[in-house]
């Protein structure tokens, strides 16, 4: 089976070749319906599939090994697509501290301040430009009144 992987922060795109058929059938049983073709060459990696790219026989796991060191860095630094991969992974849900509950939480407040940005108010009527013109246009015209009201010639 062959797969085609995009640029990436962490794997290097490309095609990839999955040349061992057993552990293949291993790997999609592994995995829920519906994964990416990224996620489909990773889980088969993990388990030691033969994996050619461009004509190149990759080590075992080494595709695995970059996965995971990518997953070491801090939560923060998560794109946003990585937290939903976390969490659509679902492993480990109910263990406190959990990469799981980390990339959750930080779902959560990224969501949050998302929210916050897009329910801000915005500036009343008289700090727009628009505005200071209106109100330069109404001064103007009191003071003409008051000006020939007044005599204030």
């Amino acid at each position: 089976m062959k797969i085609k992987i995009g640029k990436n922060n962490n794997l290097p795109g490309g095609e990839y070749e999955l040349t061992n058929r057993e552990k293949l059938e291993n790997a999609l049983g592994n995995l829920s319906y519906g994964r990416s073709d990224r996620e489909k060459l990773l889980e088969y990696d993990r388990i030691g599939g033969r994996v050619v790219k461009d004509g190149t026989v990759l080590p075992p796991q080494s595709l695995w090994k970059l996965e995971r060191e990518h997953m070491n860095k801090p939560i923060e630094e998560f794109t946003k697509e990585e937290l939903h991969a976390v969490v659509r992974k679902a492993e480990n849900t109910d263990v406190p501290g959990s990469l799981y509950q980390r990339a959750n939480k930080e779902l959560e407040i990224r969501n949050q301040r998302e929210l916050l940005e897009v329910s801000k108010p915005n500036k009343p009527w008289y700090e727009k430009p628009l505005g200071i013109v209106v109100l330069y246009v109404i001064a103007t015209l009191v003071a003409t009144y008051f000006i020939f009201r007044l005599g204030l010639e």
